[in-house]
């Protein structure tokens, strides 16, 4: 049965029809429908469109109304104690649905500049196990530093080679969604 929509015939398609993503090609056409102050509008879109703008705006800026937080501690990865467990707060409210721990590099080190940021994850101690594991509840991001003497990470010019990061040079950054 199809429905007059804008002088236009719209065939109705059950949801559970397009939950099969890999069926969809760049160039389908999608019929976006925008509820704006009880107003109903609609447009059509392509997938490769939507997913252009996604990937441009990043998760900051989609979906709409989502509430984002980012901390970086003025404290470099030298005041850390080996093995310590340590809390930043997130002023969410609630148990993050994301969440992203970085060290973020504050002074030149090996090839990473000023601003670059590593995964913490991404990092391992002078053993070869990850350096940190992060955590959440509704109040705070929890990051638990195993023992190291110092942290590596491979290069990115060079994968197979390690860096022995500059404690000095990095700070831990949060980014928390909720």
């Amino acid at each position: 049965m199809s429905t007059p929509c804008n002088s236009l015939n719209v065939q109705l398609i059950k949801v559970s029809q397009l939950a099969n993503y890999s069926a969809l090609k760049d160039a389908d056409q999608l019929m976006i429908v925008e509820n704006t102050g009880g107003s109903k509008f609609s447009r059509n879109s392509q997938l490769s469109s939507l997913r252009g703008y996604i990937l441009d705006t990043g998760l900051s800026g989609f979906p709409l109304g989502v509430s984002y937080n980012s901390n970086t501690d003025v404290n470099s990865l030298n005041t850390y104690t080996s093995g310590g467990i340590y809390t930043f707060s997130h002023g969410l409210g609630s148990i993050p649905v994301l969440i992203r721990v970085v060290l973020k590099c504050n002074n030149t080190d090996g090839s990473f500049l000023i601003g670059d940021e590593i995964d913490i994850t991404s990092c391992f101690n002078n053993i070869s196990k990850p350096l940190a594991t992060v955590s959440a509840n509704v109040s705070n991001v929890k990051v638990t530093l195993l023992s190291f003497t110092n942290a590596y990470v491979y290069t990115p010019s060079t994968p197979t080679n390690q860096l022995s990061l500059n404690k000095l040079s990095w700070q831990i950054k949060t980014y928390i969604w909720k």
